[in-house]
């Protein structure tokens, strides 16, 4: 059976995705930053990552993010 792509396999040239993760809580919730939401391609720009949705979906699934109405 091959094995699975999973979040903690993936990378981005230098960068682990786990770190990446880590990277988006601070982006959201630093007090200094504009906008105070975001929308998913915001955070993709931001994070200079193709599939911010990646990125959202476990910190999503962990109860630290919440979806609004229009996405």
């Amino acid at each position: 059976m091959p094995k699975e792509s999973t979040p903690e396999n993936l990378t981005r040239g230098d960068r682990d995705f786990g770190d990446m993760e880590r990277a988006v809580v601070y982006l959201l919730t630093d007090p200094c930053r504009q906008p105070t939401l975001w929308s998913i391609a915001d955070v993709g720009r931001a994070m200079e990552y193709f599939d911010a949705e990646a990125l959202l979906q476990p910190l999503s699934r962990a109860g630290l993010l919440h979806k609004t109405s229009d996405g």
